[in-house]
């Protein structure tokens, strides 16, 4: 080897003077890569070190700048995607033209571990990046503390973590275990799958300053003590991790022993070792006495080396700032002319900037027109150009003139501090923030607004929406409704709307363009919220869908296909209605997703067509920690929130098969009474086989078999045929033999004949028909144009949300549900509280008997107070009005469900607070009667279950029959994520509604005026609840009285249908409601009694109340 210098840089204008920590060359292209000090990112191209990019990927100035506000960039790694760079407290990897692709801080969590380097896993075809480092302050048990991470590089989220009982420093790998270096000397060899020290190496006893891997060989320069005193080591150790033995060490002559070390890429038992003076020694470990020596001008000291995948390269950084390129070639030579080059085979050149097109030059003088100097043509229309009736809107002061100030106003202006204050005059109250005036070519108000299409929510023209396709709302649609009976007109129109696709048929030129039933379609919101929207608008077959305004709303049409696979839909609803029986186990994981996804199965069997969500899916899966950490969450603030919605899908399909396989598993793994072995996993049945891959060593012949369990198939597309080829077979048969049979060609060491980069043929061998899956499930891995290619001719316009009806959709083959074992469980002795401090006096329930057990047809009262997750994001615009982006998101927080009929009728058998693991932003007492404390366990003292445990007790009374008597059941039924059919809810609000009149009456209004009670107030629960003024009492709704209340109006209601005196009542209702602004009067403060301000004219017929039994105290503790 002949070494010499041939380029000398300056790593960046700004770089004088700042170290360069780390270096790296591109295998896969002529760049060179190196960090600074600052946490400086850079890339140089070719021979001549020009500068490509430069990036700040270490110490961005974040929310967490605080913790690092300039780190270190302490290694760098590079794979045909991306480029990997670890600083002192976070890993990035962004691609070789400096964009961010994911940026993972690890410091955010945990501020004293500073990482200090980076390497690839070790294991084939693994994504796994490993990083190490240590803590700057000493931890308590440094055996308990995570110093080695594991990452995936595709979406950066933390896989797994090791610990180390010393401080970590390198990180390498060989052929098939982590070294890494530790501040005590030794070196760890890891398992990469679990990170557990399989040996150890005693190297340096005075600490590592650099190690190496390569192949079978760890190499490492350190430190040794001598007269107390640690001095750097005049030897490179040699360790051979096949023999786990030390090989004779590598002398350095000279003065201040190696710090530098770097791989021959080519020669794997040659290194080149550097000291910080700039002395370079090349030596093979098989022959130590024919070194070369060479000695780098350095001008400071060298601060790190690579070396280039061809091995035609070196680079060393100074502690300057600047950067010496070597080269393989003889002194004065040409490095390019010889035809050296960083990556090992030729490649294609990195992306560069565009050049602008050089204009032609102008002969002109003084007297040549300026009319004939040309300007630059465009064949299309521009980005930046508008529209002109776009140009602004009527409150926009572009083409329209300031208005001036109100005399009055000006009169009345005082100055304070610069700044002037007026009253508001009397003329202009009600006006505030609007504004009058002409658009641009006279456009009236508002007409600008509807051209830009900035008109919206529930202020736009019905008939408008109606002609474009968008759907009414429903509480517009009833009035207008009753408007046209009113005026005996005909009500076809409404009816019939126009279907929002009809009118935007495409045709096979117009492919291109995007159709309109493929655009999004936003949820409006009107004042009545979700409700008010009609989905039946988009769907009128027999078939339910997901809505999709809610987070991770992306894997509805995922889960709809697990839903119409009837064996998993059968299992999953088996599994979360099964309870503790004789011969059947409960599952008892609360975030359990088989559960949840039996539960919204079984809505959407039931929902015949009406719309359903999967909010309590996603909420157990925000509580997965290994879903959280491969950024399935979809979240605006999320750091994988850039990922492609096609990786993240087949990645969601991936972790759900695996999740709900182990739970199916944990579950069949405790068996049941009467049994003597566990059962056997249906998930696993259902979608895992049993792979064999036959590995074969091309030099002798030797070949080994390796069992493994695969539940995906990845499909793997054929590569573009060479013009002396045959193209290969397309069909998605082909495609699909080809990716489960997955041959692969690799360099690896065969254990038989012990020859290194041995060519190793892998081939996966099919199983029998029958041992095959039932189901498999494919991610298709579409990443470029070629491989959408293959797909083009497949796609339909299935899927896309467009008015469908039920026609079109009767050749669809739904398969008749079995519905799963159900039991009940009425033994007393199991209590499902985990309040740790229930309060005796505060349990007011009492279970059900087994003579009380529901049948179908069985009357039960129910109400049910939320909490707020969220708060309700608005768009105030500058007219006042509102519109809503996004609902509030509210959860269950407490249940009550009474008896309907029978001796102990209005008894509560159900009254439960729901413990949940999500934050809180607003607990809604004045409405819930929720306080803080009240759904934790440590703090609660009533009777505190699980989401899911209540989920359950609602779900079997809904399929035992159940029918359900409450006041705004629909809207409660919503948010705990439930359908009920129709015909098994009994809704107050309808009973006590007039066609005739729009408004819908209030529980409470009811009450006051049917019933002589004045609830939802302070008074009546307080009192139920044994507590007095000042003890705790406080407003709000109460569950059990507002189900009991409408219990008692169901009777009233049956009582005034029978006697025909319902039309009277109602007439009365409407008309003392508009007398007392359909609130009940306000009870004076100084009242001492419970009598309240009733209607001075009972109505006709409500003198007749139906006795009813409510509980007067506390019930015992039964269950």
């Amino acid at each position: 080897m002949s070494w010499a210098e041939t380029q000398h840089i300056l790593a960046s204008p700004t770089s004088l003077g700042i170290p360069i920590t780390s270096l790296a060359f591109d295998p896969f292209s002529d760049l060179l890569f190196s960090g600074t000090s600052t946490g400086n990112l850079l890339a140089h191209y070719g021979p001549s070190l020009n500068r490509y990019t430069s990036a700040l990927a270490h110490g961005t100035k974040t929310k967490d700048s605080r913790i690092h506000p300039q780190e270190s960039v302490r290694g760098i790694v590079l794979d045909e995607r991306c480029v990997y760079s670890v600083g002192d407290g976070s890993v990035r990897a962004q691609n070789r033209r400096g964009l961010c692709r994911w940026n993972e801080l690890i410091g955010a969590n945990n501020q004293s571990l500073k990482l200090s380097s980076i390497c690839f896993s070790p294991v084939l075809s693994s994504s796994d990046l490993i990083v190490c480092g240590s803590y700057a302050v000493p931890q308590p048990d440094p055996s308990s503390a995570d110093s080695i991470l594991v990452l995936n590089s595709s979406v950066g989220g933390i896989v797994r973590r090791g610990t180390s009982d010393a401080p970590l420093s390198h990180v390498r790998r060989t052929n098939r275990l982590l070294a890494c270096g530790t501040s005590n000397g030794q070196v760890q060899l890891r398992d990469p799958r679990s990170l557990n020290v399989e040996h150890r190496l005693h190297a340096h006893p005075g600490g590592l300053i650099e190690v190496q891997a390569e192949g079978n060989y760890v190499w490492s320069a350190g430190w040794t003590v001598r007269l107390g005193h640690p001095v750097p080591e005049p030897y490179v150790k040699v360790h051979d991790v096949r023999s786990l033995r030390a090989l004779s060490p590598l002398p350095f002559s000279a003065p201040g022993g190696p710090a530098l070390l770097a791989i021959h890429p080519k020669l794997s038992s040659t290194v080149m070792a550097a000291s910080p003076g700039g002395q370079l020694q090349v030596v093979d470990v098989n022959n130590a006495g024919s070194a070369q020596y060479f000695q780098v001008a350095t001008n400071s000291y060298l601060s790190s080396m690579a070396v280039s995948a061809s091995s035609d390269y070196m680079a060393f950084g100074e502690g300057d700032g600047s950067i010496r390129l070597w080269a393989n070639v003889p002194p004065g030579t040409d490095p390019t002319s010889a035809g050296l080059r960083f990556a090992p085979h030729i490649a294609s050149p990195p992306e560069m900037a565009d050049v602008p097109e050089m204009l032609q030059p102008i002969q002109w003088s003084i007297e040549t027109p300026l009319s004939s100097i040309g300007m630059p043509h465009y064949t299309e229309t521009l980005l930046s150009v508008l529209d002109y009736s776009h140009y602004s809107s009527s409150a926009s002061p572009l083409f329209n003139p300031p208005t001036k100030i109100d005399p009055q106003v000006l009169s009345t202006m005082r100055s304070v501090d610069g700044v002037a204050y007026a009253p508001l005059p009397r003329h202009l109250r009600g006006k505030r923030n609007q504004i009058t005036g002409q658009g641009p070519g006279g456009t009236a108000k508002g007409d600008a607004l509807k051209a830009a299409g900035l008109a919206g929510g529930s202020r736009s023209d019905p008939a408008e929406r109606r002609r474009i396709g968008m759907p009414l709302f429903r509480s517009e649609r009833e009035k207008e409704q009753a408007r046209a009976r009113t005026n005996a007109a005909d009500s076809q129109t409404l009816d019939t709307p126009l279907s929002p696709g009809a009118e935007f048929a495409i045709s096979k030129e117009e492919i291109r363009g995007m159709p309109s039933y493929y655009g999004v379609k936003t949820i409006q919101y009107s004042k009545f919220g979700i409700e008010d929207f009609d989905f039946d608008f988009y769907n009128k077959t027999p078939f339910s869908g997901l809505e999709t305004h809610i987070q991770n709303s992306y894997s509805n049409a995922y889960l709809q296909s697990l839903h119409y696979l009837l064996p998993f839909r059968q299992l999953a609803e088996q599994h979360c209605l099964n309870s503790a029986h004789e011969t059947h186990a409960t599952c008892s994981v609360e975030t359990c997703l088989l559960c949840e996804a039996g539960f919204l199965f079984r809505s959407l069997d039931t929902a015949k067509g009406q719309n359903c969500q999967a909010t309590n899916f996603f909420r157990a899966l925000g509580n997965n920690e290994r879903a959280i950490s491969l950024g399935l969450m979809d979240k605006e603030d999320s750091p994988h929130a850039d990922t492609a919605y096609s990786n993240l899908i087949q990645t969601f399909n991936r972790f759900v098969l695996e999740a709900v396989s182990q739970e199916a598993a944990r579950h069949a793994e405790r068996p049941s009474p009467g049994q003597q072995s566990r059962r056997a996993n249906p998930v696993s049945a259902l979608f895992r086989s049993a792979v064999r891959t036959r590995n074969v060593c091309s030099t002798c012949g030797f070949s080994s078999d390796r069992e493994a369990n695969s539940s995906v198939v990845d499909l793997v597309y054929p590569r573009k045929a060479m013009s002396n080829e045959l193209p290969p077979p397309s069909d998605f048969a082909s495609i699909l033999k080809v990716s489960l049979l997955r041959e692969t060609m690799s360099k690896a060491l065969c254990r038989h004949c012990h020859t290194s980069n041995s060519i190793i043929r892998s081939l996966r061998e099919l199983p029998a028909h029958e041992d095959l899956p039932k189901a498999l499930s494919i991610n298709v891995n579409v990443h470029t144009a070629e491989q959408l290619a293959y797909w083009i001719d497949g796609i339909g316009p299935s899927g896309s949300m467009q008015s469908t009806s039920s026609t079109t959709s009767s050749g669809v083959n739904r398969q008749t549900f079995l519905p799963p074992y159900v039991a009940v469980d009425v033994r007393t002795k199991d209590d499902t509280n985990i309040a740790w401090r229930r309060d005796p006096n505060r349990i007011r329930h009492e279970i059900l008997s087994v003579d009380e057990l529901p049948k179908p047809g069985t009357l039960v009262a129910i109400d049910a107070e939320f909490v707020a997750l969220s708060m309700e994001e608005l768009e105030v615009r500058s007219d006042g009005t509102r519109s809503v982006i996004r609902p509030s998101r509210l959860t269950l927080a407490r249940v009550s469900v009474l008896r309907g009929e029978g001796p102990k009728e209005g008894t509560p058998f159900i009254d439960e607070h729901i413990h949940t693991r999500e934050p809180v932003v607003d607990y809604l007492t004045q409405f819930s009667g929720i306080l803080h404390g009240d759904l934790t366990p440590e703090s609660s003292k009533h009777t505190l279950v699980p989401l899911k445990m209540a989920y359950k007790k609602l779900r079997l009374l809904v399929e035992l029959g159940c029918v359900f008597i409450g006041h705004g059941l629909k809207k409660d039924f919503r948010i705990i994520n439930i359908h009920v059919p129709e015909h098994q809810v009994i809704d107050t609000v309808d009973l006590y509604h007039s066609a005739a009149h729009p408004r819908k009456l209030s529980l409470r209004f009811l009450s006051w005026f049917l019933l002589k009670q004045d609830i939802q107030g302070s008074s009546a629960k307080n009192s139920e609840q044994g507590l007095e003024a000042g003890s705790g009492a406080v407003e709000g709704h109460d569950s059990i009285e507002d189900a009991l209340a409408a219990l008692r109006l169901y009777r009233l209601y049956e009582n005034f249908k029978r006697d025909g005196r319902l039309d009277d009542v109602m007439e009365d209702l409407y008309e003392e409601g508009r007398r007392v602004n359909w609130k009940p009067p306000v009870q004076p403060s100084n009242s001492s009694t419970s009598t309240h301000s009733l209607p001075t004219q009972v109505p006709t017929g409500s003198e007749t109340l139906v006795p009813i039994t409510a509980p007067s105290q506390a019930w015992p503790d039964l269950g």
